[in-house]
């Protein structure tokens, strides 16, 4: 029987992609991979290199399917930005020259963009409030929302139990602070887009609302600190999970690799090398129509399943152990 329900999972599974193929939109979409070292990363001499290499991947030229399209969007990785690297003499230079970029398409165009920020602590004025975020930005450069990491890392972006052990001034970093939650993000002719930062994508059932299904979730990540390490690999197969779960197309932008995009199915439509500077331009695939029973039921069938072989296995124990000898 296991072997029937495997085989039979491998029948559905290849009758469902062949009966579904990948449907497009008429959005374009710029998965933007620097390929910028972790110590080249926080390093603030090279911050204006940074930012102009940013601004040259997001200038490369646009190609007749991009200029074609109705809308895009630009994804850099996470933490690309930082409030010490805008408060450069040359930010406002290099800015200027990206969103006149953006300013040169005849449709609208967007930024989504990883971005450090702080906010004044109401309870310690010396020790700001640090989150590991995120920003849309429209092509005049305004600000449209943020986005703030609500999973963070344990031990990495925040000490458990820190009232019990004060490691923080130890350190010399008291961590991030916990983000509200998930979001759907929506600009005027962008599909909106759920975004999770990091590892919010290891997490099944908690990648978009519920009660505002998004067309597209965007992820995006470092990834740089595991080297070259099964780390990478790994990581960039929760795109495809997510997508099959959600039935959602999943794009995601990461520093060092590894940069995907992966249609409502689960199937990779695009993906860069490791250590690669590279930019992946390609229309955003459609999502399906409702969304799939996962997203609806979650892990009830396996709890349901759970239940009846507890209790079967129960029910053989005391009937066969009550027989006489």
């Amino acid at each position: 029987m296991v072997v029937l329900a495997f085989v039979a999972c491998g029948l559905w599974g290849n009758f469902r992609l062949a009966n579904n193929p990948t449907v497009y939109t008429s959005d374009m979409v710029r998965v933007i991979q620097p390929n910028i070292t972790q110590a080249d990363k926080w390093d603030p001499v090279q911050y204006d290199s940074h930012l102009a290499l940013f601004d040259s991947m997001i200038s490369e030229e646009f190609g007749p399917d991009f200029r074609s399209a109705r809308s895009a969007l630009f994804v850099t990785p996470e933490t690309a930005l930082n409030e010490v690297m805008l408060s450069s003499s040359q930010a406002p230079y290099k800015l200027q020259s990206i969103f006149e970029t953006l300013q040169t398409l005849p449709f609208p165009a967007y930024i989504y963009t990883g971005y450090m920020r702080s906010e004044p602590n109401p309870e310690d004025p010396n020790k700001p409030l640090y989150f590991n975020s995120s920003m849309l930005l429209n092509k005049n450069g305004e600000n449209l929302s943020f986005f703030d990491k609500f999973h963070l890392v344990p031990f990495g972006e925040y000490m458990p139990y820190e009232d019990i052990i004060p490691i923080g001034p130890v350190v010399k970093f008291n961590g991030f602070q916990h983000g509200e939650g998930l979001q759907t993000l929506q600009a005027d002719g962008l599909p909106s887009f759920s975004p999770l930062i990091c590892y919010e994508i290891l997490f099944p059932g908690e990648v978009y609302l519920e009660e505002d299904r998004p067309a597209v979730i965007v992820n995006i990540t470092n990834d740089a600190w595991y080297g070259v390490s099964p780390g990478p690999f790994q990581h960039a197969l929760m795109a495809n999970y997510r997508a099959i779960e959600t039935g959602l197309p999943v794009i995601r932008s990461a520093n060092t690799g590894m940069s995907v995009v992966a249609d409502a199915y689960g199937r990779t439509l695009a993906k860069t090398a490791l250590n690669e500077r590279v930019n992946l331009d390609i229309f955003i695939p459609l999502a399906t129509e409702e969304a799939t029973l996962y997203s609806k039921w979650r892990d009830l069938p396996f709890y349901i399943l759970l239940i009846v072989g507890m209790v079967s296995g129960l029910f053989l124990l005391f009937k066969y152990t009550n027989q006489p000898i």
